[in-house]
């Protein structure tokens, strides 16, 4: 039920990388977050009746649960007319935000820069001077807009 709830509620379409075949949750979103609407959608009826000495029916809907996770999304495409893709593990306010081969044998790190601060900093530990003294990187907008070629340059200064 819950791999439904997910793939009806719109989660499903941005899941995995952009050149991937469409990816369905393995574990379903909403059977991770349906049961903390539910605490509250079972208590709050006890209490109210036990005042106002009525029953009680309710039901465990988990496509209610989604929407809060996916509402930017559906912003966005209302207000800007982008429909969501997926992003692989790209994030819309970070750049970059991936996990980069390092030297060795599979060896990995996850690099998440959020700030032009945090950019700095991260071009004065990689000391990469096409990555730090580069224009079209310096500042997160920027970034953006170049983040497969960041994401290329990125693991040889690893």
């Amino acid at each position: 039920m819950g791999d439904v709830a997910a793939t009806y509620s719109g989660f499903s379409p941005a899941l995995g990388y952009e050149a991937s075949p469409r990816r369905d949750f393995k574990t379903p979103i909403t059977d991770f977050i349906a049961p903390w609407y539910m605490t509250s959608i079972v208590i709050a009826p006890f209490c109210t009746a036990a005042r106002q000495a009525k029953r009680v029916f309710w039901t465990n809907l988990r496509l209610p649960a989604a929407p809060p996770y996916f509402a930017p999304m559906l912003l966005d495409a209302a207000a800007n007319g982008r429909v969501a893709v997926p992003m692989g593990n790209h994030d819309p306010y970070m750049c970059p935000h991936n996990a980069y081969r390092c030297r060795g044998d599979d060896r990995w790190v996850v690099i998440s820069v959020e700030s032009d601060c945090e950019w700095q900093a991260f071009c004065r530990v990689v000391a990469d001077d096409r990555i730090s003294g580069d224009e079209k990187f310096a500042t997160l907008l920027a970034r953006k807009a170049h983040e497969n070629e960041l994401d290329e340059l990125i693991p040889n200064g690893l």
